[in-house]
């Protein structure tokens, strides 16, 4: 190929992935090339429609993630897999499923495939999480399992029939990992729920969020008293029927934040008597029974850890005598290390190689949502998942390499050649070495 029309490709693939990574419809290609040339850059006169971008993402799907699908590679040695179940725009049940392992001495939570869901029991979730790795090339997927964690939901963690007991049948060291936000969540509900004075402070968070939600009035008066006390007010959030901690930790701060705005507001409120009686009642109880909240800070620190072994009081001895360069990081890439402290090397990735939360299943199931939105809930499970992976595993626009990703293309012989005359060689008589496949054999999911 002619190093111009290279070029102009190259441009195309770029923009490709600035479409997929910032989560924009495949209709604004056309425009952002058209955009381009009308800056100064010649993007050719060839793949300019949304078509062409659909392609240019399979081959960025498939050059990226052969770089991250390591579970093969002979230095892993455990690995965890978290899942999460959800449905997306068009009511169609999905599983997320994120690997968990050791990648140069630091744990990272990978994302790995969506699939969806045709019965949603812990037998058809399976089958699925299943196919998943079989068809990704990894039949044996359960040699390394060490790990699983999810919410607590019975078709995950049920003790006879869930996905996790399913799973130990054939690997009875799983260790089985409910998700910690989960339950810290459900302890912090029941111990609210059994506090008189913590569920006095949930009403009335409560009634605070109704009260500067459905009244305009009573949220400019509020800003304007703010702004005379030189104070930035914040709306009050909501916090009563979320699942994260985050969220209520959020409405006490902005209610410890607004701690003057709010009594004053309310003494205005009483002192003009424009307020109804709940709201002059409620108003009291903000100026005098409010309680102080104050916040604790707990360090738990693990010592001592397998002190009888010799391995051990070595690497704490050794530790001792290089505080500034030691790092597990370190421990993990610097071959004498690795040499020296084989057996510590290998229970740390096998700690470090457990979930504890699957939190970054949530996340995922939030980036999904911003990629199949009501306008495009007729996105193939195929597509969906590369949108998916470019998104949340790819790298920053800046990092990302579009040599790799060209030679890819160029070497499938998936593509029309710009430039290329099928007729040449037909009519010197010759066969055609590089008659490739064309891409409207693709599937354009």
């Amino acid at each position: 190929m002619e190093k111009e029309n290279e070029d102009k490709i190259k441009k195309l693939i770029t923009t490709a992935y600035f479409i997929c990574k910032h989560e924009k419809p495949f209709t604004d290609f056309p425009r952002l090339v058209d955009l381009q040339e009308v800056n100064g850059l010649d993007m050719g006169n060839f793949y300019r429609s949304d078509n062409a971008c659909r392609r240019f993402i399979q081959f960025i799907y498939e050059d990226l993630f052969k770089g991250v699908n390591i579970l093969t590679e002979n230095d892993l040695h455990f690995y965890s897999i978290l899942i999460d179940g959800a449905t997306d725009s068009s009511v169609t049940e999905n599983e997320l499923i994120y690997l968990r392992f050791v990648e140069n001495g630091k744990p990272v939570n990978h994302y790995f495939s969506i699939e969806d869901v045709e019965k949603a029991d812990a037998q058809g979730i399976l089958k699925e999480i299943e196919g998943a790795f079989t068809r990704n090339g990894i039949p044996n997927w359960k040699d390394k399992l060490i790990g699983f964690g999810s919410d607590g939901a019975s078709v995950n963690l049920g003790c006879r029939g869930g996905i996790a007991t399913l799973i130990k049948r054939d690997v009875p060291h799983l260790v089985i990992t409910h998700c910690i936000a989960h339950r810290l969540e459900l302890a912090a509900n029941s111990a609210i729920k059994n506090h008189k004075h913590m569920k006095e402070i949930q009403d009335l968070l409560q009634y605070l969020y109704k009260h500067y939600q459905y009244s305009p009035k009573a949220l400019r008066e509020l800003k304007q008293i703010g702004e005379a006390l030189e104070e930035k007010v914040l709306k009050p959030t909501k916090f009563a029927g979320t699942r994260w901690l985050p969220h209520i930790h959020r409405a006490l701060e902005v209610l410890v934040r607004e701690f003057r705005v709010l009594p004053a507001h309310f003494e205005h409120i009483r002192e003009s008597k424009s307020g109804s009686a709940e709201v002059q009642v409620n108003g009291h109880k903000i100026e005098t029974n409010w309680p102080h909240m104050g916040r604790k800070r707990w360090l738990v620190i693990l010592d001592a850890i397998m002190d009888h072994i010799g391995e051990w009081k070595d690497f704490k001895a050794y530790v001792g005598r290089h505080k500034a360069i030691v790092s597990v990081e370190n421990i993990f890439i610097h071959p004498d290390l690795k040499r020296r402290f084989e057996n510590l090397i290998l229970v740390l990735e096998l700690l470090l190689s457990f979930p504890l939360s699957s939190a970054v299943c949530e996340r995922g199931f939030s980036a999904m949502k911003r990629v199949k939105t009501d306008w495009r809930s007729s996105l193939k499970p195929e597509m969906l998942l590369m949108l998916l992976f470019i998104t949340v595993e790819g790298p920053e626009f800046n990092q990302f390499d579009t040599n790799s990703v060209f030679n890819h293309w160029w070497s499938s012989g998936r593509q029309k050649r710009p430039g290329y005359n099928p007729n040449e060689f037909r009519l010197r008589g010759l066969p055609d070495p590089d008659m490739a496949q064309s891409d409207d054999d693709i599937d354009d999911n």
